[in-house]
Order: structure tokens, then C-alpha cells, then sequence
């Protein structure tokens, strides 16, 4: 999110240096990632309000909304097979036959990837210049091996996660 509104923050820079469809390209990989995740469990949410209130095989008060729910069912499910399909064949192909139905969870992973981009999007908005990095070495800091920096020995000597 932050490297889109950074390179975003000057449009015309952008579609300048880009060129237009190099600029559309952009927008639609980069704020299609981050968009796609924070719609996704939207669509869920819908899903269960129509089952729980009835209106899911209701007749329809407007012709086009049926075709649009019936795009956004076609479109999920394509999408998680084809995803799955890739994702089965993908390890199958490589010999590690056993993580073939691994890929059945991805519809999870894709909810844990929404969770993910909700977080970050309200780290944005409430702390905009903090930084969670990735903490590395941990296989090395359990043999004993790593040396600690500074502020990781004071962060230690606080009480606070290292």
C-alpha cells in the first residue's frame, strides 16, 4: 500500500515515465493487488446476508442484478479452481505429489491474505511510519549464535519483544 501511494503521489511523473499504458498497467496490477484483497471478504459477507435472509434464489426486483451476482459467482469460482488447479499441478509436476491437496486451502489463505491487507491498511491510516520488519536469523538465535545489536540487548533489558 505504501509503495502504491508513493509511486501514485505524482501521477503525471508516473504516466510520464511510464508511458500511458505502462501507467494503466500500474493502477491495475499495484491497486488491483491491494483492491482485490480488501474486497474479497466483502463478497462473503454479501453471500451469507442473501443466504440468511432468503434473497439468494428470491426473484429479482432488477434485471441486472441477478447477471451481476451471477459474474461475481462465475468469477470467484473460476478463480479458486483455476488457482487450485495451478497450485495442484504446479507441485505435482515437481514430484512433492503428497502437497497436491494443500491447494484445496487456498481459498483460506486468500481470507488470511484479506485479514493481512485490512491490518496494513489500519497501520496506514493510525501509524504511518511504522515499519513491522521481518525478524531474520531465527534459526541462528536459537543455537545462540547471533550477536544482538544495542537496541536489541535495551529493547531485552525493557521487557519487550526482541
Amino acid at each position: 500500500m505504501k509503495t502504491y501511494l508513493v509511486h501514485t503521489r505524482q501521477p503525471w511523473r508516473l504516466s510520464a515515465e511510464l508511458g500511458p499504458r505502462g501507467a494503466i498497467g500500474f493502477h491495475a496490477l499495484m491497486g488491483g493487488l491491494v483492491l482485490s484483497a480488501l474486497v474479497h471478504p466483502l463478497f462473503y459477507v454479501l453471500l451469507v446476508y442473501h443466504v440468511l435472509s432468503g434473497q439468494l434464489f428470491a426473484p429479482a426486483d432488477w434485471v441486472a442484478g441477478p447477471v451481476f451476482w451471477s459474474i461475481a459467482c462465475v468469477n470467484l469460482a473460476v478463480g479458486y479452481v483455476s488457482s487450485i488447479l495451478v497450485g495442484a499441478l504446479s507441485v505435482w509436476r515437481r514430484g512433492r505429489r503428497s502437497l497436491a491437496l494443500s491447494a484445496l486451502f487456498m481459498p483460506i489463505c486468500w481470507l488470511l491474505v484479506s485479514a493481512a491487507a485490512y491490518r496494513a491498511l489500519y497501520h496506514l491510516l493510525r501509524h504511518p511510519y511504522l515499519w513491522e520488519k521481518t525478524e531474520h536469523g531465527l534459526a541462528r538465535r536459537a543455537r545462540g549464535r547471533t550477536p544482538r545489536s544495542p537496541a536489541m540487548r535495551k529493547r531485552k533489558a525493557q521487557g519487550g519483544r526482541v
